[in-house]
C-alpha cells in the first residue's frame, strides 16, 4: 500500500530522470554538430594547404613563360632548349638501337606519363616520342609486361608423327625435277607436293593418329612439303582426274554434294580406294554404295568447266609441211 508521500517522491524522480535525459540528448546533439563543423574546417584547411603546395611547384610551361618574360634570361632559355634537343636526339638514338619488343615496351613506359599526355609532345615532328608508343605503354600495367607463353608445349613425338604423315607417299609425292628443291637455314631438301588439300589431310590425320588442332597441324608441316601450283608444273595433268574434280566442284558450289574432290568421292563409295575390287565396283561390301547428295532442282542447268582436246593443223616453218597437233583447252 502506497502513501501520498511516496507517490510524490516517485513523481519527482521521474521528472528529474526526464530532465537528465533531455540534457544528455541536447549535449550529444551539440557534440555531433561541433564534430561535423571541425571536420569541415579540417578538410578545408587540408585542401588549402594542398593547393598552396601545388602553386609553389611551377609547371614546365610556366617556368619557360617566366624565363621568356624576363629580359636577361636569354642564356637560361638557350640552355633549356639545348638540353631538350640533346635529350630528344639521345632518345632517338637509343630507340633506334633497341632490337627486341620487350626493350621497346620498357622504353615506351619510361618516356610516357601525365606530362607527356598533357602537352601532347608526340605532335611535334622532331619528337622521339610517338603516339603509338605512348598508347602501348599506357595499356600496360607494369614496367615489364607479361609476355604470352604457350601453356601446352608440343612434344617431339607429336612433331615427328605429323612430319612422317606429311612425308608419306599416300599424302604427298616427291618432286621429279632436279631443281625442285628448297633451302632453309642451310638445309637443302627435295620438294614434296601434297596430294590433297590440307583440310582433307587433317581429317585423315585425326582418324589415324592423335588429336591436335588444325592450326597446329598446319604449323608443323615441313617447309619442303608444299601445295602444288599449276604454273610451276613440269609434268602433265591427268585430264580425266581434273575433269572429275571440276564437275564435283560445280556440284559442290550448288550445294548438291558436300565434297569437291575425287578422293572424297572414293571414300564415300568404296571400302578402300586403293583396292582394285572396290574401284571396279565388284566388291560385295561396297557394290551398293552410292554417293550422298541433297535435293536439287533439275530444271536449272549446272555450269562447269572441263579440259577438252582439239586437233589443229599448221605449217611447219622449217619443213614447210602441214602438221597436226593436239591442244588442250
Amino acid at each position: 500500500m502506497t502513501t501520498p508521500r511516496s507517490d510524490a517522491s516517485n513523481a519527482r524522480k521521474r521528472n528529474a530522470r526526464k530532465k537528465r535525459d533531455k540534457i544528455i540528448k541536447d549535449k550529444d546533439k551539440k557534440i555531433e554538430y561541433y564534430r561535423k563543423k571541425s571536420e569541415k574546417y579540417r578538410k578545408r584547411l587540408e585542401r588549402l594547404e594542398k593547393a598552396k603546395t601545388k602553386k609553389n611547384v611551377d609547371t614546365p610551361n610556366t617556368k619557360l613563360t617566366e624565363m621568356c618574360d624576363s629580359p636577361g634570361a636569354r642564356r637560361e632559355v638557350v640552355k633549356k632548349a639545348l638540353f631538350g634537343e640533346v635529350l630528344n636526339a639521345q632518345l632517338k638514338e637509343n630507340y633506334a638501337n633497341l632490337k627486341t619488343c620487350k626493350e621497346k615496351q620498357i622504353f615506351g613506359k619510361v618516356v610516357s606519363g601525365k606530362l607527356i599526355h598533357k602537352y601532347k609532345l608526340w605532335r611535334s615532328k622532331d619528337s622521339s616520342i610517338s603516339y603509338k608508343t605512348i598508347q602501348k605503354s599506357a595499356r600496360q600495367s607494369g614496367l615489364v609486361p607479361k609476355l604470352r607463353t604457350r601453356k601446352d608445349k608440343i612434344s617431339s613425338d607429336c612433331i615427328n608423327t605429323v612430319r612422317t604423315f606429311y612425308e608419306n607417299d599416300d599424302n604427298s609425292r616427291l618432286g621429279a625435277g632436279k631443281r625442285e628443291c628448297l633451302t632453309r637455314k642451310g638445309v637443302k631438301i627435295q620438294k614434296r607436293y601434297l596430294s590433297d588439300s590440307i583440310g582433307n589431310l587433317y581429317k585423315k590425320f585425326l582418324a589415324e593418329h592423335l588429336k591436335i588442332s588444325y592450326p597446329t597441324f598446319c604449323r608443323l608441316r615441313p617447309f619442303w612439303v608444299i601445295t602444288p601450283n599449276v604454273n610451276e608444273r613440269n609434268t602433265c595433268l591427268c585430264i580425266k582426274h581434273a575433269n572429275i574434280d571440276l564437275k564435283l566442284s560445280a556440284l559442290h558450289r550448288r550445294r548438291i554434294l558436300t565434297y569437291n574432290s575425287h578422293t572424297a568421292l572414293l571414300e564415300k563409295t568404296c571400302c578402300n580406294r586403293y583396292d582394285e575390287l572396290c574401284l571396279s565396283r565388284t566388291c560385295q561390301r561396297c557394290i551398293d554404295k552410292n554417293p550422298d547428295y541433297r535435293e536439287f532442282d533439275d530444271s536449272k542447268p549446272i555450269e562447269f568447266k572441263q579440259w577438252i582436246s582439239e586437233k589443229q593443223t599448221y605449217n611447219d616453218p622449217k619443213t614447210k609441211n602441214a602438221r597436226t597437233v593436239t591442244k588442250y583447252l
